[in-house]
């Protein structure tokens, strides 16, 4: 209940827009004779995350404001 799900389709795309507009970096290594890519925010996606940050807090506090505060 109440959680987002996404599917490995939804994710890659995703995280290799994020990395093309220098969020994130990636390396490949091989872990038990299978490649695998590891993902490490960049500080442009640090700077990116906190605006998003930002934003939510603000789209938040003015649902808070009409519906009052939601407990989870």
């Amino acid at each position: 209940g109440g959680k987002l799900l996404y599917a490995e389709g939804h994710i890659y795309p995703l995280l290799h827009s994020m990395e093309s507009h220098g969020q994130l970096s990636s390396s490949r290594r091989e872990i038990g004779g299978k490649d695998r890519l590891y993902y490490r925010i960049t500080p442009k996606g640090k700077k990116r995350l906190e605006k998003m940050r930002g934003d939510w807090l603000k789209i938040r506090d003015s649902v808070e404001a009409v519906i009052g505060p939601v407990s989870v």
